[in-house]
């Protein structure tokens, strides 16, 4: 789809759809990761929630993983609108690069359409709280993305704990990886991560077993998509007929 041309929202929103996006340059999503969330909420209280994940083979598309339909109460949802209201008629396009971005498509209620793109920094000149914080309590989801970015905390931030594989030796990863199809599945997602987080030499002297390593791969991404299904909220209606709706 042709992406539409930044505009200045005005009015006041009857549907929102926010799409917010993990990636960014510099970092490297592994397989299972989270990778894009989409949600649209209208002045009707309904709202559809999408997230994605990195499928397990680079080469594939990201792939679904959670899909939830939710109805909001009249107060909850004049909340969110009003929020995104509040939001979308002050900001004003910023873009940064190697940051973590959200896209938002717009709708007021005499039917304008509008678009417009952000990155998720702590940069902002807006206050991203409000729209973020109200979607968050009024749907009961804190680790949503949404417009807001409350993981960077320049006082506090302490650097993650590094994953065992970052300074396993391949020999370590290698036969981590001959003993793994056993293991439970969170186990098999890490060593599928172990598995890919290292760049092999395929020119040096280790090429048999790198080549053993593709087929450990093959392996751990045949047994994990065996096991996966796309998690759904139960509601009275059903999701193919909210689908529609919501694209």
């Amino acid at each position: 789809m042709k992406t539409p041309l930044i505009s200045q929202f005005s009015g006041r929103i009857k549907k929102m759809r926010i799409i917010s996006r993990f990636a960014c340059y510099g970092g490297r999503l592994l397989a299972y990761d989270e990778t894009e969330q989409r949600i649209t909420i209208n002045d009707c209280g309904q709202v559809w929630l999408t997230r994605y994940d990195r499928a397990p083979n680079p080469f594939y598309p990201d792939q679904m993983y959670s899909k939830q339909y939710f109805r909001l109460s009249p107060e909850s949802t004049n909340r969110i609108i009003d929020a995104g209201t509040e939001f979308f008629c002050q900001y004003k396009y910023q873009s940064m690069r190697d940051s973590q971005k959200w896209c938002a498509y717009l709708e007021n209620t005499e039917g304008k359409l509008f678009y417009t793109e952000g990155t998720r920094t702590y940069e902002y000149p807006l206050d991203t709280r409000n729209l973020t914080d109200a979607i968050r309590e009024e749907l009961g989801i804190q680790d949503l993305l949404l417009v807001g970015n409350d993981t960077w905390d320049e006082e506090n931030w302490e650097d993650p704990v590094p994953c065992w594989y970052e300074s396993a030796s391949f020999e370590e990863v290698f036969q981590q990886a001959e003993i793994g199809l056993d293991s439970d599945h969170d186990r098999r997602v890490e060593l599928l991560r172990a598995l890919e987080y290292h760049y092999w030499d395929y020119e040096g002297p280790d090429v048999e077993k790198i080549k053993r390593i593709q087929r450990l791969m093959h392996r751990y991404v045949l047994t994990l998509e065996s096991e996966r299904a796309v998690k759904e909220d139960k509601n009275s209606f059903t999701w193919e007929e909210l689908a529609e709706d919501e694209e």
